[in-house]
């Protein structure tokens, strides 16, 4: 089983923009059924966090897949909250994925968890369109480590 991480952006007019992030795990699909993965699924748990650039202002956040909170629930919502500029960063905390295809959508050997953002685009910032470049990340944390952080990848 290996994990992957992508982010696709696009402009979706004038003022707004677009990121789709996709996280999940692809291997054999006999491997999701084995009893020990799931376990080990159950106890990993994961954050989310994007923080696009100075001059975009997310105006909405939500995830979507094959992912539980915690306790086994449905998967806890985006949050939307200021680090350095308002309204500039995404996150989903203390999440899992599921070794169960829960949503019906994927394929038999892979799983995925979809995060959408959508920004509002500060003109002042961006007087002209441009490519902008940044991560999003997953932190993935076993038995209370410090955990490890996945950075997005474009899948192009």
């Amino acid at each position: 089983i290996v994990p992957f991480f992508t982010k696709k952006g696009g402009q979706r007019s004038c003022d707004y923009v677009f990121y789709t992030l996709t996280f999940g795990l692809r291997g054999n699909a006999q491997a999701f059924a084995n009893p020990v993965l799931a376990n080990a699924l159950k106890n990993t748990r994961l954050d989310f966090k994007d923080q696009p650039p100075h001059g975009l202002q997310i105006v909405s956040a939500h995830v979507s897949g094959d992912g539980t909170d915690a306790a086994g629930g449905a998967l806890p919502g985006a949050v939307i909250s200021t680090s350095a500029d308002p309204n500039d960063t995404a996150t989903v905390s203390d999440f899992r994925i599921s070794a169960s295809d829960l949503d019906g959508m994927g394929a038999a050997n892979e799983r995925t968890i979809t995060f959408q953002i959508v920004a509002k685009i500060d003109h002042a910032a961006f007087p002209a369109p441009a490519m902008v470049d940044n991560q999003g990340t997953i932190k993935v944390s076993m038995g209370g480590g410090p955990g490890t952080i996945i950075p997005s990848q474009d899948p192009g």
